[in-house]
């Protein structure tokens, strides 16, 4: 998802993401995102242990994780990466940032994370 990330909206990894905790640069935003990524799939394996009949068939728990991508957007992407970039001094987008690149991006993540969840769950 980064690299989809980093080839259709290069200002935000490069520049927006790592703008957030004061850094800057391609390095610091893909790491700031594999960051977000990987505590974002914490959460939700975290929900579906504790709602198990979200993940008792392989289509449950894809549209599952498609559902959880787009909450992610609305709430994380659309409305507190705008406020926070504002709060740290940085151009921010407008205010719901309903960028359907980004919606994109985070439906896949969630799609990739749904499916992945079988073969990872028991690790």
């Amino acid at each position: 998802m980064g690299a989809m990330l980093t080839m259709q909206m290069t200002p935000v990894i490069q520049n927006a993401i790592p703008a957030m905790y004061g850094l800057s640069g391609l390095a610091a935003g893909w790491g700031a995102h594999l960051f977000h990524s990987a505590v974002l799939g914490l959460v939700f394996a975290a929900g579906l242990k504790a709602i198990p009949s979200l993940a008792a068939t392989r289509g449950r728990v894809v549209a599952a994780g498609v559902a959880y991508g787009v909450v992610l957007w609305v709430v994380l992407a659309a409305l507190v990466m705008p406020v926070w970039l504002g709060t740290v001094g940085f151009p921010a987008p407008p205010l719901p940032n309903l960028n359907p690149m980004s919606l994109v991006g985070h439906v896949v993540y969630g799609a990739v994370l749904g499916a992945a969840f079988p073969f990872l769950a028991d690790l």
